[in-house]
């Protein structure tokens, strides 16, 4: 079967491989004047990245230990809504409030937070400044709930977003109240990083939303020999990435003062627009702003990692790959990991390490070096791999997922460790792992008795 359709086995390799090529093809030619460190070994590097990830897809893929587990029933999937239904809930309750803590509301103000979410769908810049002063001032014991809302929050984050994610995933499914909870909470989270100038949020559902979809027209496709809704997924497609470039625009526009750029001035740390790049001369002017605005988020990580290779590696023993841990870490044990890591000592250079970006290679290279990152991107293309054909062959829900956790870690190699870049992300992926290779292992061995 994998033979019949290798091309389908091995679209998302094609179009992640296609999709960091564009982006090393952006940074080495596009509107920044990017001054690499150690070109020919950064060059290497991202050769040998791309291809370790090609070789474990395809180990990944060849694995024959799917064979042996069994596809997801109805009875699986009832079971599944069964819990998700109270869950879904739960979940509702814990967005809202945290929507008055994101505010820095210590009470229920309603009326105050609805004013709040109003200025900031009108004025992201200035709601996006106002929120990271506030979290840079405030402490959970002045928010909403307090320090034992903020150790709720960890524990609750192990399933948060996979809730969120299986109610997309299973939206037909469910009851007509529970698809209420999972619009109103759809409604919370969009809310929030809108009105705050943030954008993450906004793409992870859409991003879920378009994967799943995907993932269903494939499975029909190879298991069923039909492939229906394809003229819906390119609507859904095209939808998606409109709806994204206006608000990534118009975000990064307000949140960042381009509306009022000057090309003789404009830069990123230092480093200024190459007035002669092929980009600038092929496109109108009335792309430059996009062009300039989208170039900064695909490619300052490229340049991020260049200075890292400026600077000995010291080891940060496995927390070093998490803003979040080392973030952590900092604030409630010792400082001692986030001075080893690559993003706090570039610094130095002007470079950053809560505003710029290093990309993804450089945070996994905290704690096994550049060299050792060679061997993470095998594994993740093996895991991806193999989550990939399992989605696909035997539909387990928790496969599903860790394709849409790749698929968003994926995006953003260029940028940051998006995956690891919070708790909320972190955390759930931990658990979306277990439970994915729980049931696979346990749908094995039933099938072997």
């Amino acid at each position: 079967m994998i033979m019949k359709y290798a091309i389908t086995f091995f679209t998302p390799l094609i179009t992640i491989v296609s999709y960091l090529t564009l982006t090393i093809i952006l940074y080495a030619f596009g509107p920044f004047a990017w001054e690499t460190s150690y070109p020919v070994i950064w060059g290497m590097l991202n050769i040998a990245y791309i291809v370790a990830f090609v070789f474990g897809w395809y180990v990944g893929i060849k694995n024959k230990s799917s064979v042996h587990v069994k596809e997801w029933t109805c009875i699986d999937t009832r079971r599944i809504i069964k819990y998700l239904n109270p869950m879904l809930l739960i979940n509702l309750t814990f967005e809202l409030i945290n929507l008055f803590r994101r505010f820095a509301y210590h009470s229920f103000d309603i009326n105050g937070l609805m004013d709040d979410i109003l200025y900031g769908f009108l004025n992201p810049g200035n709601s996006y400044n106002i929120f990271q002063d506030k979290i840079n001032i405030l402490t959970s014991e002045q928010v909403l709930g307090g320090y034992v809302m903020t150790i709720f929050n960890y524990i609750w984050e192990f399933v948060s977003f996979i809730v969120v994610l299986l109610g997309i995933f299973y939206f037909k499914r469910l009851k007509w109240h529970t698809k209420m909870f999972m619009v109103i909470t759809c409604i919370v989270i969009i809310a929030g990083y809108i009105s705050t100038g943030t954008n993450i949020g906004v793409f992870r559902l859409i991003l879920a939303i378009f994967i799943f979809f995907w993932l269903k027209i494939t499975r029909n496709k190879i298991i069923y020999g039909y492939s229906k809704y394809k003229k819906k997924m390119m609507l859904i497609f095209v939808i998606s990435i409109v709806l994204m470039t206006i608000l990534f625009n118009n975000i990064m526009q307000s949140r960042g003062g381009i509306l009022s750029w000057n090309e003789s001035t404009y830069n990123i740390g230092g480093v200024h627009l190459d007035k002669e790049s092929i980009f600038f001369k092929i496109l109108p002017n009335e792309l430059h702003m996009l062009l300039v605005s989208s170039s900064s988020y695909l490619t300052q990580g490229y340049y991020g990692m260049s200075l890292c290779l400026n600077i000995e590696w010291m080891p940060t023993f496995g927390v070093g790959h998490s803003m979040a841990l080392v973030k952590f870490l900092s604030k409630y044990v010792s400082e001692t990991t986030r001075d080893r890591t690559y993003q706090h000592r570039l610094t130095e250079f002007g470079w950053e390490e809560d505003v710029r970006w290093h990309s993804m290679y450089s945070w996994f290279a905290n704690d096994v070096s550049f060299i050792g990152v060679i061997w993470v991107m095998f594994f993740i293309g093996v895991i991806f791999a193999m989550a990939y054909k399992e989605s696909i062959l035997t539909n387990n829900p928790f496969a599903h997922l860790l394709v849409y956790y790749f698929s968003l870690m994926a995006f953003f190699i260029p940028c940051n460790n998006q995956i690891f870049q919070s708790t909320y992300t972190m955390f759930s992926f931990i658990t979306a792992m277990f439970l994915w290779m729980y049931t696979r292992s346990k749908k094995a061995i039933r099938q072997m008795k």
